[in-house]
């Protein structure tokens, strides 16, 4: 039963990363009513995925809550591009978010995944350590390369400290 409204969900243009968690398709203005969004810093961003090059090349990056473009930084090439189509992370049900602290052989459980073709081991999260080290935003974690990168007013930028995004489901 779960596999067919998986299915379901995929063909009307979601996409199931983890238990609790989906992209869902932005409308023409780059919002969903449903889209899962967070302060960092006095701005409210979400987490977005757009396609790049190719249909089925996606990276994954953030975007602030009135803006209608999902920028992306690309770790290869230390650059930063854009898309106006773009799905948004959404949460389902009851789910709570946490910030979680973790290292590269120390992923916390529940972290969320994200889809990135510059990125294996891919998850999201925040950067932290502002005096002078690292700028501190959202962005997109590289377990496997103990780094996070971001995109802060379409510049490129990476940090090694960095928090992982997690999700529990409430009863």
């Amino acid at each position: 039963m779960n596999s067919i409204i998986l299915s379901s969900i995929v063909l009307l243009g979601f996409s199931v990363h983890s238990e609790g968690t989906l992209w869902s398709l932005a409308d023409s203005n780059g919002s969903s009513s449903d889209a899962f969004d967070f302060d960092y810093y006095g701005e409210r961003y979400q987490f977005c995925q757009a396609s790049f090059g190719s249909a089925s090349t996606f990276y994954t990056g953030t975007k602030l809550v009135n803006e209608a473009e999902c920028r992306f930084p690309i770790k290869s090439s230390g650059s930063v591009n854009g898309s106006t189509t773009f799905k948004l992370l959404t949460l389902l049900g009851q789910e709570e978010t946490s910030w979680k602290y973790g290292t590269r052989n120390e992923v916390p459980d529940n972290a969320i995944p994200c889809e990135d073709q510059d990125i294996e081991n891919c998850f999201l999260g925040v950067s932290v350590y502002s005096d002078g080290i690292c700028r501190e935003a959202p962005g997109k974690i590289s377990a496997s390369h103990n780094m996070i990168y971001m995109q802060v007013k379409g510049k490129f930028y990476r940090c090694p400290f960095y928090f992982y995004l997690t999700t529990t489901m409430n009863p």
